[in-house]
């Protein structure tokens, strides 16, 4: 009962803070963002990020004004991934907390309804039109890694990627 009070509570909240959705119809598609950028915008145009590597035709970052806690889920990192200069993807790994794992998965339910679970495992998709997202929950540290891409960019990475 408590998970659930705590779920409803936190649907309402989010609202106010760094993730947008259009409430009225929830929509994996409909302006997407997370700390203010949306896939898909041009690495010129976002300030404040840094560079760490170049891993598979990807180029990773992470930005310097990071969010740290999600109505509250501590977040542990953040990495933004581009492909063509454009935001391809971003992965968020969330503190080792089962409850905080639980909560962000009900949101997520509450956001996009049930997902498609894969096997057993705490492992969920969303898909939409354009945007997927996967949620995947190490059973053992209760770390969840949250992963949210543009479909369209993520084929055009494919293609080049299988060329190899």
């Amino acid at each position: 009962m408590f998970y659930i009070k705590k779920i409803l509570i936190f649907g309402l909240i989010f609202l106010s803070h760094n993730f947008f959705f259009v409430f009225a119809q929830p929509n994996l598609d409909d302006n997407f963002e997370w700390n203010k950028i949306f896939l898909r915008t041009p690495i010129d145009s976002i300030a404040n990020l840094k560079f760490l590597k170049n891993q598979n035709f990807l180029q990773v970052y992470v930005h310097n004004q990071e969010i740290k806690n999600f109505e509250g889920i501590e977040i542990e990192q953040v990495r933004y991934f581009f492909y063509e200069k454009k935001l391809h993807s971003i992965v968020i790994k969330t503190k080792e907390n089962a409850e905080q794992a639980e909560l962000l998965l009900g949101w997520l339910k509450l956001m996009f309804g049930e997902g498609k679970q894969f096997g057993f495992a705490p492992r969920y998709n969303w898909k939409g039109k354009k945007v997927e997202i996967f949620y995947d929950k190490n059973i053992i540290t209760h770390q969840v890694e949250w992963k949210i891409f543009d479909i369209s960019l993520q084929k055009e990475y494919e293609k080049i990627y299988k060329k190899l």
